[in-house]
């Protein structure tokens, strides 16, 4: 990227509308060629380049407080205070996250990478900016479809009722969430688009015509919006790409005394033609790509998500009481195949986990098969929802959980390493890991015939096939590689690649390899078999060792009175950052190098 044209923020106080657009212009190219090479969310930060200049050309960063919901569309943000991203350094180990990080920049107010949380952040500023007078004006940008959420609505419905706590709340309309909004606010929001836009009346009249304006609207429109009605200052069809409006709007929000929500209209995915175009979602954050023919890089191995959409497709056929649900994950989850079959028999709650999983609980209670496709990260949102109302009453719903284990670039917020520490707490969940699709599959066929109350399926993104693999029981675990004096325990993608390991080391004769497909019920039968025959144990896993398989069989050899060697591969309890997976097992120590030296000893 050609050196930006500002040293510092304060350069783009005076800047015109013709530098401003030059600016932008260069940075939706840096990005594009960024992106392209390293992978990351390329549309929601194409669409936020313009309102995110304006944003600190007005306010003053970081005595504002701009907060950013989500923050996977700071890119610009970056660029803005002094982070030169690039393909070197971009969601790489030691490099810039693809999110806000507070150890970044102080220009990061606050962390997150789910959606939601800036309205409840920004209230909690406010709170803090009565104590602190180097706090100035609190902002919260956030998505159209973020904003949908319940902690959003739990958010506004609290500021509601303190007029004299001043947030300024901006709705980055693109009509997207990651792939098209859906809901009756989606809708909403479309018929506000199409309305005239404001103009600014004199500064004498502002207040005088804003009352009028909301009387007149009370009165042949009761309650036109959720945000009249709760008594904001609401001001809608404000271009985002637009300048000269939008400096307009921040100008009159900043100096407001009250709460300003501004919904402004951008463009997702604007100054690349292919990610302008999608609607189905696949640019929102994509694998490398190339930028002249858009074709995006493939995923090594097979898509789980996908071969488990088209098995649930051959199901529905002969079952019209399958219904699959998913929070705004019908692209990434693979369900493509799902929705051109029966549209009808799938259920987008947007980013709304909780309502997911209740729903689902009441379907599967009420005779019908419900199958949730939710990413592991996301579905940590709905705890309380698993715990009150599918655990308890054992709801026979089937979770296909993606993303699972360590999960490359994204960082913290993303990682898959905790939902076997979080699901192992509630009582009735069977929860499994195949090797392989075919293991899958036969996993998916099992937790349909609604013999085992809640049933989760967990997996990383891609497994390789296995045309070999036999029938099996519920419960049960397979030998891999025939048992020895030491014998690891493994499951998931790891299972075949620490096999593929000990034929490339020649170990075959001397290691033995389990396949641990089910974490709970795990098999009780073939681990007394390991313990009589085992010098050593090893349990090799991607997760926190916190609840983990590695723990309960630990539990179960001191009850057992194993007193022989045992080992566990595993991640200490943390968070873990940004890098792609070997490069983090190896930082925590759980590559297969170290593995190999334990076999080796």
């Amino acid at each position: 990227m050609k050196e930006l044209p500002i040293k510092n923020l304060g350069d783009l106080k005076n800047k015109s509308e013709d530098e401003l657009k030059s600016l932008a212009s260069d940075i939706r190219t840096h990005i594009i060629e960024t992106v392209s090479k390293t992978g990351g969310h390329l549309s929601s930060n194409l669409g936020i380049v313009e309102l995110t200049i304006a944003l600190h050309k007005v306010f003053d960063s970081p005595k504002d407080k701009i907060i950013f919901d989500v923050s996977h569309q700071t890119y610009t943000h970056k660029l803005l205070t002094g982070r030169l991203i690039n393909e070197t350094n971009l969601r790489k180990l030691d490099g810039y996250s693809g999110f806000a990080k507070k150890s970044e920049s102080e220009h990061d107010i606050y962390e997150a990478g789910h959606s939601s949380t800036a309205i409840s952040a920004a209230i909690g500023l406010s709170y803090a900016k009565e104590h602190d007078d180097s706090i100035g004006e609190i902002v919260a940008v956030i998505g159209d479809a973020s904003v949908t959420n319940g902690l959003s609505f739990e958010a506004l419905n609290f500021l509601a009722t303190k007029p004299d706590r001043k947030v300024i709340i901006i709705i980055n309309d693109n009509e997207m969430g990651v792939s098209k909004n859906v809901g009756a606010l989606a809708e909403a929001f479309n018929k506000i688009r199409i309305k005239r836009k404001h103009r600014f009346a004199p500064k004498v009249l502002k207040n005088f015509l804003f009352r009028v304006k909301s009387s007149i609207k009370s009165f042949v429109y009761p309650n036109p919006n959720i945000f009249s009605a709760l008594q904001f200052r609401y001001f809608e069809g404000i271009d985002g790409h637009d300048f000269n409006q939008l400096n307009d709007y921040l100008t009159f929000a900043k100096n407001a005394k009250q709460s300003v929500i501004l919904h402004v209209k951008t463009t997702k995915g604007k100054g690349y033609e292919f990610a302008e175009k999608d609607v189905d979602g696949k640019w929102h954050s994509v694998l490398p790509f190339d930028i002249k023919t858009g074709v995006i890089k493939n995923s090594s191995g097979q898509i789980v998500g996908e071969h488990l959409s088209r098995t649930l497709v051959q199901k529905t056929v002969e079952n019209d009481k399958i219904y699959v649900i998913t929070p705004a994950m019908i692209l990434g989850s693979g369900l493509k195949p799902y929705v051109t079959s029966f549209p009808e028999h799938i259920i987008d709650v947007g980013i709304a986990e909780e309502n997911a999983a209740v729903i689902a609980s009441s379907m599967a209670e009420n005779g019908l098969n419900p199958i949730v496709f939710m990413y592991s990260t996301f579905l940590q949102r709905a705890y309380d929802e698993l715990l009150h109302d599918v655990g308890r009453t054992s709801s026979p719903v089937v979770f296909c959980v993606d993303r699972s284990g360590i999960v490359a670039d994204d960082g913290d917020t993303h990682q898959g390493i905790y939902d076997i520490a979080y699901l192992s707490s509630i009582p009735n969940f069977t929860i499994s890991a195949p090797s392989c699709i075919e293991e899958a599959i036969k996993l998916l066929e099992l937790g349909l015939t609604k013999k085992y109350g809640p049933f989760v399926i967990r997996y990383p993104k891609c497994l390789l096939q296995n045309s070999s693999l036999e029938n099996f029981e519920y419960g049960t675990w397979n030998v891999i590689n025939k048992l020895n004096n030491v014998n690891i325990i493994t499951y998931g993608s790891d299972v075949y690649d620490i096999y593929a390991m000990l034929i490339k080391e020649g170990l075959t004769d001397k290691i033995g390899l389990v396949n641990a497909r089910f974490i709970n019920p795990y098999d009780k039968k073939l681990m007394d078999e390991i313990i009589d025959v085992s010098d050593k144990i090893i349990v090799y896993e991607q997760v926190i060792k916190t609840s983990s398989l590695g723990s309960k069989i630990k539990e179960y050899l001191f009850d057992k009175e194993y007193n022989k060697k045992y080992m566990h591969f595993a991640l200490e309890d943390s968070y873990l950052e940004t890098g792609k997976v070997e490069e983090l097992k190896t930082k925590h120590k759980i590559d297969y190098k170290k593995l190999l030296e334990e076999l080796k000893k």
